[in-house]
């Protein structure tokens, strides 16, 4: 992803928000691992891919000491703010300095978010209409921290880019962070 995504050329595209060229790296306890053990992992990715690859990382979650949430870290970048299909002409940007590489992330790979967290489900729904104020209401039911939302559940609505130029849809994409409850 490195050698082949440059965020900053007008030849990129795509259709989810992103801040990285290798935007998330979660790293989750599968068998008997711990999450003790993910986080190791994950501390050692980051710190090998800002020392190797001179990439910004970010931890968040069991990798990080304060166990930050990968919401807050992406509530203190760019994330949420890079045009209608996750990217725009503005840079990344990020109120929180990277744990590994450099203090000030490349304009073609940006940010990369490396952490550990128990299993996590992603399910996302698109809905029959480009009315992302539709996707942003039910967003808003069903995430956890509303009241009367779904416990383990976060989520967001936003316009998510087509197969077709210029065409969008609104989606509802949610993580299940307590998926057997």
């Amino acid at each position: 992803a490195r050698e082949g995504i440059n965020l900053a050329s007008p030849e990129h595209s795509g259709n989810h928000h992103h801040i990285g060229a290798v935007d998330l790296l979660p790293f989750s306890p599968l068998g008997e691992a711990t999450l003790e053990e993910a986080a190791a992992v994950a501390r050692t990715v980051g710190e090998r891919m800002g020392r190797e690859l001179g990439m910004s990382v970010i931890l968040y979650g069991a990798a990080h000491g304060s166990n930050r949430s990968l919401v807050d870290v992406r509530k203190q970048t760019t994330f949420f703010q890079r045009g209608q299909e996750g990217h725009g002409t503005e840079s990344v940007q990020s109120g929180i300095a990277p744990d590994f590489g450099p203090a000030t992330p490349s304009e073609g790979h940006g940010i990369t978010l490396c952490g550990a967290t128990p299993y996590v489900v992603n399910y996302n729904l698109m809905l029959d209409t480009a009315d992302v104020s539709i996707a942003k209401q039910i967003s808003k039911l069903i995430r956890g921290s509303s009241e009367g939302g779904l416990t383990g559940v976060q989520a967001m609505g936003y316009l998510k880019g087509t197969s077709r130029p210029g065409e969008y849809v609104a989606e509802v994409a949610c993580n299940l962070t307590e998926p057997t409850k």
